[in-house]
């Protein structure tokens, strides 16, 4: 969806539904018009989350699409208003994603750049299902692990040695519809959460039965790879 913001004073958002949208800025002189793609195509700092009359605003910076668009998403509540230590959006991938008895079962990496991963005990870690509908939101912990496919290394010269997940998680009582995939890591020195993506596209299709609902996952390409999880 698009929203169009105008003029040069305060914007209010109060009456702007749940929901992502893109914004353009637009320019009238007579019979003319201009609209222009709002992006941070410089990377600057940007206020990116805020909660204000009992809803929740999230400015996300696409930052892999060359446009470096960015998106809002209005919700009523947010998961967290930290953001990231830098203008870098969180790093939230997928490794295995696969059924196991009515449980589905997540690996991957969640973390920040400049973020400190280094103990379990001070990590707290979550997947949140939401309805892409009715925006409610169904959230599991799923803690952390020192174990995966590959060491997770960054330049910022702090450890990752927990940026991995590996967890089994009971889906059975998730109601029908289409969810989006977050994952929330909070640590001593950084706090986000973003949606859970496949960089490479090479998602396994898994699906399942469980109390004669269908479970599957999907790749949602127009969305920058981001996965989604199917009950039907």
């Amino acid at each position: 969806m698009i929203t169009q913001f105008h003029g040069k004073d305060d914007i209010d958002l109060s009456e702007i539904p749940n929901g992502d949208y893109d914004l353009y800025m637009k320019k009238t002189q007579g019979n003319y018009y201009t609209k222009t793609l709002v992006s941070n195509i410089f990377n600057k700092e940007i206020d990116r989350r805020e909660e204000y009359n009992n809803k929740g605003y999230n400015f996300k910076v696409l930052l892999s699409l060359k446009s470096k668009k960015i998106e809002l998403n209005v919700r009523d509540s947010l998961i967290t208003k930290k953001v990231s230590n830098t203008f870098r959006n969180m790093i939230n991938n997928y490794d295995d994603i696969s059924f196991v008895n009515n449980n589905i079962k997540l690996v991957g990496t969640s973390y920040n750049y400049d973020g400190t991963y280094d103990k379990e005990n001070t990590i707290t870690r979550k997947v949140v299902f939401e309805n892409k509908e009715t925006y409610k939101q169904y959230s599991y912990d799923i803690g952390s692990t020192n174990k995966g496919s590959y060491k997770v290394t960054s330049n910022d010269n702090k450890s990752k040695e927990y940026a991995w997940f590996d967890k089994e998680i009971d889906i059975s009582n998730l109601p029908k519809g289409n969810y989006l995939i977050y994952i929330y890591t909070k640590t001593t020195d950084s706090e986000d959460y973003g949606e859970l993506s496949d960089t490479f596209g090479s998602i396994n299709k898994a699906e399942k039965t469980i109390n004669n609902k269908k479970y599957s996952v999907s790749l949602n390409k127009d969305k920058n790879n981001r996965i989604e999880l199917n009950v039907e």
